[in-house]
């Protein structure tokens, strides 16, 4: 039930000073401000004592919110940074820390991974005076490779498209789907494993593609992205994902009730 008090009144209007409230209202966000820099610490803290991503026959493998700090860490605030949805998002809420954001732009929606290239592309040729980024998973990209086309006649964005591949949707793993006893059908029906040729297919578009297997290789990559289209293919690591965000809320949940 509703508090009678809460019932009384008139509202007044919502962008109003607040008057004799102002002095608890500033206190009470230095405390959430304090916390989250805390909170912030620990987090980077945790990222940096992870163990390193595994090993395949592909090379070494990144973790994802590692790639998504260093794109955060290579956005100023005058660029642009579409970010697609599933993990990309997450991650880059999760490590970014901004003074100065750049304008970050996302897709929303039950459908928010299609698109998304498009998206990144239209952004890029309506913005030719800044310099977009775009950091999405590669379900994602491969929703809209055909956005990668573009016709002779069409004008070409300078455009930097970071690909988190991890060869399927590892932010099943982090829900109630990634759960042990659900280990004999996961990788099939949630991770969805596409076994794609990234390199090969912006070959056929006739786009820049490169593969970064370190996080000091995708620093370069970041700080020259150099004109026009081009990907950038970073293998991630999704076999600890779950135990990866386990660990951060840990030390998260440590640092702030110590």
């Amino acid at each position: 039930d509703v508090p009678p008090r809460l019932l009384a009144g008139r509202l007044g209007d919502p962008s109003a000073p607040v008057g004799a409230s102002a002095e608890v209202g500033s206190e009470w966000l230095a405390r959430w401000q304090a916390a989250g820099t805390t909170a912030a610490k620990a987090v980077d803290r945790a990222l940096d004592a992870a163990p390193r991503g595994r090993r395949s026959r592909s090379g070494p493998r990144v973790l994802g919110p590692l790639l998504a700090r260093e794109v955060a860490r290579a956005s100023r605030p005058e660029d642009m940074l579409v970010v697609g949805s599933s993990n990309p998002v997450r991650d880059l809420d999760l490590v970014a820390d901004w003074r100065e954001p750049p304008i970050v732009l996302a897709n929303r929606g039950l459908a928010g991974i299609d698109g998304t290239v498009s998206t990144a592309i239209g952004v890029a040729l309506a913005n030719p005076d800044r310099r977009v980024r775009a950091l999405m998973g590669d379900l994602t990209f491969l929703h809209d490779i055909g956005g990668l086309l573009l016709g002779p006649l069409e004008a070409v964005p300078d455009l930097q498209i970071i690909v988190a591949n991890d060869d399927g949707g590892s932010i099943f793993a982090t829900l109630e789907h990634g759960a042990p006893e659900h280990a004999d059908v996961f990788e099939r029906v949630f991770a969805t494993p596409h076994g794609a040729d990234l390199g090969a297919l912006c070959a056929g578009y006739s786009v820049r593609h490169q593969i970064v297997r370190e996080p000091g290789d995708l620093a370069v990559a970041l700080a020259v992205p150099g004109p026009g289209l081009s990907v950038v293919e970073v293998r991630v690591d999704r076999s600890r994902r779950r135990a990866l965000r386990d660990r951060i809320a840990a030390a998260v949940d440590q640092a702030l009730t110590s």
